[in-house]
Order: structure tokens, then sequence, then C-alpha cells
């Protein structure tokens, strides 16, 4: 399949605004408040049940506490980043524009880059400053 040049654009351009509004999507919207308030939690009763096996005198139990919330908390940070989402969402995506332009299938690795690096670097422009998790009680 052969696109002349303007669609080929469109195709990129339209490619790049989805994984930007994929990437927003992870990292702010409230949407996904719920499941990162789980991840929040998840480290903190990590990290309380590791402070209490250092009262306890439990080492092991406390090492192995705060591994689990170190893990929690890279989720926690991964999730909240645009250049990590970024890349990783274009590259388990980037065939499908390649597919619609008629590129061949290695030209999706150079796609994922190039979109991860404009996704990044745009999320400044996107990004609230004093965005905040709410947890609805109900």
């Amino acid at each position: 399949m052969s696109h002349d040049l303007g669609v080929t654009i469109l195709i990129l351009i339209v490619y790049v605004l989805a994984v930007m509004r994929l990437v927003r999507l992870v990292n702010f919207d409230t949407v996904l408040d719920p499941l990162r308030i789980r991840i929040a939690r998840r480290a903190q009763t990590a990290k309380s049940a590791g402070e209490e096996a250092e009262v306890n005198m439990q080492p092991i139990a406390a090492e192995l506490h705060l591994r689990t919330m170190a893990r929690w908390n890279t989720l926690a940070y991964f999730i909240g980043c645009p250049w990590c989402v970024g890349f990783w969402l274009s590259l388990a995506t980037a065939i499908v524009p390649v597919v619609l332009v008629g590129w061949p299938w290695w030209a999706a690795f150079g796609v994922a880059l190039a979109t991860s690096h404009l996704v990044g670097l745009a999320a400044p422009l996107s990004a609230d400053e004093d965005i905040e998790i709410v947890e609805n009680d109900e």
C-alpha cells in the first residue's frame, strides 16, 4: 500500500497525537486515579510492614518489605513519567502507522523512537502543575 506524502504525514501526525493522548491518560487523568491510589497504598503498606519488622528485630522480613516498597515506588514513578510511558507505548504501537503507510516492519523502531521523543518533549506543555490524586470515599 503506497500513499502520497500528504496522507503519510497525516497518518504519522495522528499517530503521534494519539500516543500523546494515551500517555496523558496514564500520567495524569483522573480516570486512572484509583490505580495510582492502589499503587501508593501498596507502597505505604510495605513501608509500614518493613518499619514494624525493623522494630521487632526481624531484619530479613524488614528487607523484603522495603524491597517490595521500592518496587511499588518504581511502578508509581513509571506511570507518572511521560518519557517512560511514551517510550513503551510507542514501541508497542508503532507497527500500526508503519503498516498503514506501507513501510517495511523495521521502520517501526525509528517511528517509535521519534514518537517517544516528541511525547517526552511535549509533555511539559500539557502537564498540570497542581494535579493531585483524588480518592472517592463512596
